[in-house]
């Protein structure tokens, strides 16, 4: 059991959510028996949740005795399969893949050898190619757009490429903020589009000042509403992630 609504944000998949719902109202004890709230415990999800992909699987599915989590109790003898089949039905009508741990074994020997592309992957596994990206996110396979584009290639003017073009485009737009406050509360400002530059003019600047030293340093990209990163400290400026000659 864990905790209703540890796991409302997250996709739907066979092993997580689908099979111990159809467990626990066919597949072991009488479903009458099992309360909205011990499913939703169950799934880890509200109770909200769960009464609302109950919903949607009754209206999408023929093989139910009514709607929602009261149809599906007045529903007899459910099969496993049977079941399986209603939720690809589901799917399908909502245009989302069924996403299970054979999908996801797919999507990561595909990214262990580096093929097929991420079209050829969505259609082994039924997915578009940003589906098969997003679950490489969610699974921690890949970074992000432009790394799953770039690693398994993408459909050239296709929504994922293009995506990954604008990522790349962000990345070289990125743009280095340095302020220094010397003791008696003088700010300078300096912009470098390079960190290496900015960080040798950062050395130079704070070495001048010495102990009294206060500076920031960020890095900002066109387009996004807050810093990637950001270091604040005193005194003289060091580089750990760079090598500064």
């Amino acid at each position: 059991m864990t905790e209703p609504g540890t796991r409302s944000n997250g996709i739907w998949t066979w092993e997580a959510d689908y099979l111990p719902m159809w467990q626990a109202l066919w597949g072991g004890r009488s479903s009458k028996a099992v309360t909205d709230e011990e499913l939703a415990e169950t799934l880890g999800r509200s109770v909200s949740a769960v009464r609302k992909r109950a919903r949607e699987l009754t209206t999408a599915g023929s093989c139910f005795a009514g709607g929602g989590l009261p149809g599906m109790r007045k529903t007899k003898r459910l099969s496993c399969e049977q079941f399986r089949a209603a939720v690809h039905t589901y799917c399908h009508s909502e245009g989302i893949p069924l996403w299970d741990n054979r999908a996801d074994e797919k999507l990561r020997a595909a990214w262990a050898a580096g093929w097929p592309t991420l079209a050829q992957l969505g259609s082994l596994v039924g997915a578009t190619e940003q589906q098969v990206v997003n679950r490489l996110i969610t699974l921690g396979i890949a970074a992000g757009v432009t790394e799953a584009a770039d690693h398994l290639g993408a459909t050239p003017g296709g929504p994922v490429e293009i995506n990954a073009r604008l990522g790349r485009a962000h990345t070289d737009t990125a743009v280095w903020v340095l302020v220094v406050t010397g003791p008696n509360g003088d700010i300078t400002v300096t912009t470098y589009t390079d960190e290496r530059a900015l960080m040798r003019h950062a050395q130079t600047a704070t070495r001048a000042l010495g102990p009294l030293a206060r500076w920031h340093i960020s890095e900002n990209v066109t387009g996004e509403p807050h810093a990637r990163t950001h270091r604040t400290g005193t005194g003289v400026v060091s580089a750990p992630r760079l090598d500064i000659a």
